[in-house]
């Protein structure tokens, strides 16, 4: 195993951003996607994962960074929806080109150089998938959960990116189109070195911890953004707070994000906040109603009798649908008007 250090990670907790902001913030393709708290089965967890649409996902730009010009390697943690036939992973080349990475029927492939022998990917299910390069030998190896697939000399410079400096994540070329999946993804992590066997596997039997690992790591960069974001806005709109569906009882996975805001209330003993709680306009509207506010009432609660924040720094009201930030017509639209916003009492 190479004694290196990664140079960035991405654990989609309700946003694109790198978890010690050490890199660019990732950058939508096509339809937004969703945040939602899903099962990890095969790891034991729940966590947020970015939902996209087919043809949809996220770039990283390489231009200050320029990682992807000498030895690397791309570790994910994704499912796609449907594997029937060429679905694209990796573009290097920023849509120019048919070539680069691809799941085919299943099968790990790097278009048109090789592709695997079995088909270790299955539609649905979450996989560990590296892609690693070395610049001195020009070889290039995918492994999927911690094995090796595929391995070819990439003498044509074919996972280099070219003058745009970018890759595309699951968004299909504009040479052969049709070529892509639905799906989502749990972690991305950029290295500037390459992964060698030993490393590959030992990388999957601690991916768990790897993945846990970038949470606390971003949850713990929140608390500053936060009040950075208070004291110029007077108000934090916040979508890390989950509740059971149609219902104020508020889930596990929250609990990072409560305590990001009992954390800036301690800092500030002179804060007070209003909690708004906000839905988007299915059903009726005065169910939305009352369901913001008994979901206001219940994150005041929480703050109160489980962080330890005093009850006369918070009030809370509900908004129901009234207050709309984004179009309701859409799902992606509709998860964001589902919110919480914390506003300055003055």
């Amino acid at each position: 195993m190479l004694a290196q250090n990664a140079s960035g990670v991405y654990v989609f907790e309700n946003n694109l951003q790198e978890s010690n902001q050490s890199l660019p913030a990732l950058t939508v393709l096509g339809t937004p996607g969703i945040f939602e708290t899903e099962e990890l089965p095969e790891l034991g967890i729940r966590k947020k994962v970015y939902v996209f649409e087919q043809n949809c996902g996220f770039s990283f730009n390489d231009a200050a960074t320029r990682i992807f010009k000498g030895s690397y390697s791309i570790e994910l943690y994704f499912k796609f929806t449907d594997l029937q036939s060429w679905r694209r992973v990796i573009d290097f080349k920023n849509r120019k080109t048919d070539r680069g990475a691809y799941i085919f029927s299943g099968q790990l492939n790097f278009y048109n150089f090789i592709n695997s022998d079995i088909a270790p990917i299955v539609a649905n299910e979450y996989s560990h998938y590296i892609l690693t390069r070395d610049a001195q030998t020009q070889i290039l190896s995918i492994y999927a959960d911690g094995e090796a697939k595929v391995s070819f000399v990439d003498n044509g410079q074919e996972a280099l990116t070219d003058q745009d400096n970018v890759i595309n994540f699951f968004f299909d070329d504009l040479a052969v189109q049709n070529e892509a999946s639905a799906g989502a993804v749990a972690y991305l992590k950029i290295y500037d070195y390459v992964i060698d066997p030993a490393a590959a596997r030992e990388f999957f039997t601690l991916l768990k911890t790897s993945i846990e690992e970038g949470v606390d790591n971003q949850n713990r960069e929140s608390l500053p953004k936060l009040a950075e974001t208070l004291k110029r806005d007077k108000k934090l709109i916040i979508y890390g707070i989950n509740f059971e569906y149609n219902a104020d009882q508020i889930k596990p996975s929250s609990e990072s994000t409560l305590q990001n805001i009992a954390g800036l209330l301690k800092t500030q003993p002179n804060l007070r906040l209003r909690i708004e709680g906000h839905t988007d306009n299915t059903g009726e509207e005065g169910s939305n109603q009352q369901l913001s506010e008994r979901r206001a009432q219940s994150v005041k609660r929480h703050l109160v009798s489980q962080l330890g924040i005093a009850e006369n720094r918070l009030e809370a009201v509900g908004k129901g649908e009234k207050n709309p930030i984004a179009d309701n017509s859409t799902e992606a639209g509709r998860s964001k008007n589902r919110r919480v916003e914390f506003t300055v009492l003055e």
